[in-house]
């Protein structure tokens, strides 16, 4: 299955490098279900197989699925089909008063949770419920089922929540997500399941606000809601019937063993052995599997119970557990025995792994030590981590609890943080952990005399600098994902922490003023950047490495704060930073510095010394896809402002084909870069072919948490304008601005109000327009930004000059009300 999934990845890939750029049909088939992880079986400690019974049956059945949908300009940019139902199950014994039960409170518009451990076929049940024929005549097409065991709880927000039912509800966008959905819910009776809901209930980040919307979708009288879970904590505004789900009867279980198990068996042999398991309906499944697999005959199965019963008497257990009795048996017949001990723990680590792995990459790592070394050997590696980003964050929360280790992790985690930043922001459960690790204790024992020295144990200081960088990273990563509240507390600590360091650590505070500093510019809060940059310069003198990079780094960070806002100056700066860092060779800072230095000269007009810089941008040698695509994208920009429009097409073509060759043209960066490329296309009068490139991304930024492509929607917002759909432009731009605010982006949140002023006026809603050019007003001075110096970046951002409501309006503050402002 793993193969097969795999290439028809490879070969989807090779059809989207062959087909002609911007010319070829976009293809909208999308791989929408892949479940092919064997997850949670096991759990590793050591080598000991250690089995839960708290598993999911559904984590059994993987399944590959694709459709085609078709996007059409004159369908609907946010509606789609509704997702397809799953279809009764096939092999179903013993649960039709079950069923009843549910399906009785259902048609009553009550809410139903289905309760009880792993495997005990709460989904069966709950796709058995939804296909029973009265509740069709009642709910009719007005029935959905929301999966959630695809996802991690470190996975979940209230946005992801939010956008997984919406899908199902047929919604392809997110633009006011909720507020569609409870219309949607309010349009006639609607059944909602909600399956593997302890994903969601459990979830790392906003699982407060998830069961705040799960009350109110639930409220509606309309409405009736069931869950599949777990857990027994529930959503607490809704009178919840809770229904345990418990093993199956006698005739029940042996009917499902026999289903697939046929050799003839004694029935009182056969309910001996079950009762063991105490019908556990996996446990069933997966013995009558390992028995046909393996050729049993009834002689052999007892035989083979009798003997693993045997050894639960003698370790003192007076009842088995039903799944790790099951698993133990297919373990140990004869044609696992038979590939050795190298088999169970290569099962140890993928279970362990909740992403799994695919073989050839842990063919190497069969045991947890070389997982961990392998990942720390990668941990800089884009390619790996995205991949494989739940199972690095659950290898370096168990390593970081080791107290020999605690250190040296925290700076693995540190560039693991980084890297999500860059290319995949999304929460992280782990930052509970860091919080209440105190990295002395992984460096020995400390004297008393030890802490009233003027500078303490040096390695005790380490583990304390590793553990503010971890913080500050972390805090970094949060402010693009919804959490702003946890970043501020995450960066207070960091400041602490570094401060116990005493002066090693008051060096690193510079560089968290500049990192933090870094993201105000990205969300253009340009004053508070500056402010930021300024502090981190008179922190360098503490530092006691790179000092002198650091200070002309920050430097050249100033530069581009300067030529954002408005102000003159020049690439003297960045000059000098370039030639450290090619001494010292970071090529990812040195490719950024390139980039800083040309658009400084960009935007002075010093059109030749700005193509110099792009031009070597392009020949560092690093794997910053985002840059370096941007540096090509920037040279169209300096071939636009000398009229060279055939040359500056075929950057953006040549940019566009290195999004599509690379296998992340899905993430963030390559959403806002593609976005970028559609809007030029539109600028060219290419409006269709634009919306074919900007309404996938618009739709992929759903898969992100981050803030980091509101770019997107922004852009898709000024094709639309374009293109003369004034009702799906102000639908963009709103969803832009709820995106900007939710990460505290300034910059285009300004553009977006400006848009929507725009349409105001040519709607001749002169009071609105007024309102929305207020607040763009409003926040150009939050900014520190001249009102003529909203679009520094790529022209593409630029409204066209037939929108001039926002030029009426500055005249209109000139001379005093002149104009219909």
């Amino acid at each position: 299955m793993i193969d097969s999934i795999r290439d028809a990845v490879e070969e989807k890939t090779k059809k989207n490098v062959r087909s002609k750029i911007f010319h070829a049909t976009v293809n909208q088939e999308t791989i929408v279900k892949w479940r092919n992880e064997l997850s949670r079986f096991m759990f590793l400690f050591n080598t000991q197989l250690n089995i839960s019974a708290n598993l999911k049956l559904n984590e059994l059945l993987a399944t590959f699925q694709h459709f085609c949908t078709t996007v059409t300009s004159n369908q609907p940019a946010n509606v789609q089909a509704p997702d397809e139902l799953p279809a009764r199950p096939r092999v179903f014994f013993g649960r039709d008063d079950l069923v009843h039960d549910v399906v009785q409170h259902l048609l009553e518009c009550r809410d139903v949770a289905l309760i009880g451990t792993g495997g005990m076929g709460k989904s069966c049940i709950a796709c058995a419920v939804l296909n029973d024929d009265y509740l069709i005549v009642k709910f009719q097409k007005h029935r959905f089922f929301i999966h959630f065991d695809d996802m991690d709880p470190a996975q979940i927000t209230f946005a992801t929540f939010l956008d997984r039912i919406a899908r199902a509800l047929g919604f392809k966008t997110s633009v006011n997500t909720h507020n569609l959905i409870t219309k949607a819910l309010s349009a006639s009776d609607t059944l909602l399941v909600l399956d593997n809901a302890e994903t969601f209930l459990d979830a790392a980040v906003d699982a407060g606000r998830i069961a705040d919307a799960i009350d109110g979708f639930g409220a509606r009288a309309n409405v009736a809601i069931l869950l599949t879970t777990r857990i027994n904590v529930l959503p607490p505004n809704l009178i919840w019937i809770r229904l345990q789900v418990p093993g199956l009867g006698e005739t029940a279980a042996c009917d499902a063993f026999t289903t697939f198990y046929t050799p003839s068996i004694e029935r009182s042999d056969l309910v001996k052995l079950l009762s063991i398991v105490d019908f556990h309906p996996l446990s069933i499944n997966l013995l009558a599997q390992a028995a046909v697999q393996n050729q049993w005959s009834s002689k052999d199965l007892i035989h083979a119970w009798d003997r693993q019963y045997e050894r639960s008497a003698e370790s003192g257990d007076n009842k088995l557990n039903s799944v790790s009795v099951s698993i133990e048996i297919s373990l140990n017949s004869p044609s696992i025995i038979r590939l050795g001990t190298t088999l169970t723990q290569l099962l140890q680590i993928i279970t362990f792994l909740p992403q799994g792995r695919y073989k050839e990459s842990l063919a190497h790592n069969p045991l947890l030590k070389q997982v961990q070394l392998y990942y720390k050997a990668h941990i800089e590696d884009r390619s790996i981590v995205l991949l494989d980003d739940i199972n690095i964050e659950h290898v370096l929360t168990l390593w970081v609890k080791d107290s020999d280790y605690t250190s040296s992790v925290l700076e693995l985690i540190s560039d693991f943080f980084l890297t999500l930043h860059n290319y995949r922001p999304r929460p992280v459960a782990i930052h509970h952990v860091i919080l209440k690790l105190d990295p002395g204790k992984s460096t020995g024992s400390v004297s008393c005399m030890d802490f009233l020295r003027a500078f303490p144990n040096p390695q005790r200081c380490d583990a304390l600098v590793n553990k503010g960088m971890c913080l500050f990273a972390m805090s970094m990563l949060m402010r693009w994902t919804e959490q702003s509240s946890e970043a501020d507390r995450a960066l207070e600590e960091a400041r602490v922490v570094c401060l116990q360091a005493r002066r090693v650590g008051r060096g690193y505070l510079s560089v968290i003023d500049w990192g933090l500093g870094m993201v105000y510019l990205e969300q253009g809060n340009y004053m508070a950047a500056e402010e930021l940059c300024r502090s981190a310069l008179k922190l360098c003198p503490a530092m006691y490495t790179f000092k002198r990079a650091t200070e002309v780094f920050i430097k050249a960070s100033l530069s581009k704060v300067d030529t954002l806002r408005g102000k003159s100056t020049t690439s003297k700066e960045c000059r000098e930073a370039i030639t450290i860092l090619k001494k010292i060779q970071i090529p990812r800072l040195l490719l950024r510095c390139c980039c800083t230095a040309g658009i400084v000269e960009l935007n002075e007009g010093h059109l030749d010394l700005a193509e110099k810089y792009f031009l070597k941008a392009q020949t560092v040698d690093g794997e910053d896809i985002e840059f370096s695509t941007k540096a090509l994208m920037w040279l169209g920009e300096v071939t636009d402002r000398r009229f060279e429009y055939t040359k500056s097409m075929a950057l953006r073509a040549l940019a566009f084909e290195v999004l599509q060759k690379t296998t992340y043209h899905t993430e963030a960066c390559a959403i806002n870069l593609i976005s970028i490329i559609a809007g030029y296309l539109a600028m060219e009068g290419n409006v269709e072919r634009a919306r074919e490139l900007v309404i996938p991304a618009v739709a992929n930024t759903a898969k992100h948490f981050s803030g980091k492509v509101v770019k997107a929607s922004y852009m898709a917002g000024c094709i639309e304008m374009l293109g003369g759909d004034f009702d799906a432009a102000a639908s963009y731009f709103q969803q832009n601005i709820d995106g900007c605010i939710s990460v505290s982006e300034l910059a285009f949140r300004a553009r977006s109000e400006r848009a929507l002023g725009e349409i105001a006026v040519v709607r001749k809603d002169f009071s609105a327009a007024r309102a929305h050019f207020e607040a763009t007003s409003e926040l150009c001075k939050l900014m520190g930004v001249p009102k003529d110096c909203m679009y520094r970046e790529f022209r593409c951002y630029q409204l066209s000059e037939t929108f001039y409501g926002w030029k009426l309006y500055q005249e209109d503050h000139e001379h005093k009300g002149e104009t219909p402002y």
